[in-house]
């Protein structure tokens, strides 16, 4: 029975969920065409109408479209990939260094980070030729860094990946990856050479060799220090004799005979007895 009373007038359930029906489908339309970009995100819009994928595309903020417009959110913010000796995804991890040869043949194990972002106003060049948002790490960044790692190394002896040679290693990976990523629209910020492993005998090699070197230093500054010391006492002998030669040019009998009277005083063991014409003190131990 689709009539009920109420007091007197009869309440007619049709017109009202009609217009509940109605309410409904005017908001599932409304939404849907209303999107929202979040912030460090674009968006990109398919119009299966007009050609698929739009050119112009959304920024930040509310935007209207068609109802039958689909809209792709791609982030445009800085991030990282990275490939080091345990990556988790999900609940596995796996080791992901990148494991390459040199330039004498050594097989080195490298950890990298490389930090991107995708150019905003070629996100829909990304959709079109790459595909969604974060599709482009596994299909383009990822194999191109390890290319480009690959690529340099086998340039360099694992000793140069090492040591002082390091930073110009990253640069040119860095400069590698700029010009590789940038046809894909996408920018490459920072190149990190983050660890280099080398096979374990050229570590012990190495360490055996820094050792050698601090050695050798400390025994350096040792010479260093004892010919300073030689230079000091050659100096003081120096200084020593050219005071005797003047000490020795100014004696005579007269300053002795006064130098050793002025300085009886202090010996109350001995008595002084002029003798002689000459007046030289004889001394004579008191018992």
């Amino acid at each position: 029975m689709s009539e009920k009373l109420f007091g007197e007038r009869p309440l007619r359930l049709g017109p009202i969920i009609g217009v509940i029906v109605a309410i409904v489908i005017l908001l599932i339309v409304v939404s849907s065409m209303v999107v929202v970009i979040g912030a460090g995100e674009t968006g990109v819009k398919f119009n299966p109408f007009a050609g698929g994928v739009q050119s112009d595309e959304f920024t930040e903020g509310f935007h209207f479209k068609a109802p039958w417009v689909h809209v792709d959110r791609y982030n445009v913010k800085t991030q990282d990939y990275t490939m080091s000796r345990v990556v988790e995804e999900g609940a596995v991890k796996r080791d992901d260094r990148i494991r390459t040869v040199t330039k004498e043949g050594l097989y080195v194990d490298l950890d990298i980070t490389v930090l991107y972002r995708i150019d905003p106003t070629k996100a829909d060049e990304i959709r079109r030729t790459i595909g969604l948002d974060g599709q482009y790490q596994g299909i383009v960044v990822r194999p191109t860094i390890r290319n480009a790692v690959r690529e340099v190394i086998s340039s360099y002896n694992a000793m140069d990946i090492y040591g002082e040679k390091r930073p110009i290693v990253e640069q040119n990976m860095h400069e590698i990856l700029v010009d590789q990523l940038q046809v894909r629209n996408i920018v490459v910020e920072r190149m990190l050479l983050r660890d280099v492993e080398l096979p374990a005998e050229l570590s012990a090699a190495i360490e055996a060799k820094k050792t050698a070197e601090q050695e050798a230093l400390r025994m350096e500054y040792v010479l260093d220090k004892e010919e300073l010391e030689k230079e000091r006492k050659i100096i003081e002998a120096g200084g020593i004799s050219e005071a005797n030669k003047i000490i020795a040019g100014s004696l005579s009998t007269e300053y002795l005979t006064w130098y050793w009277i002025d300085n009886l005083d202090t010996h109350e063991s001995v008595i002084y007895v002029p003798v002689g014409e000459a007046g030289m003190p004889m001394f004579r131990e008191i018992p």
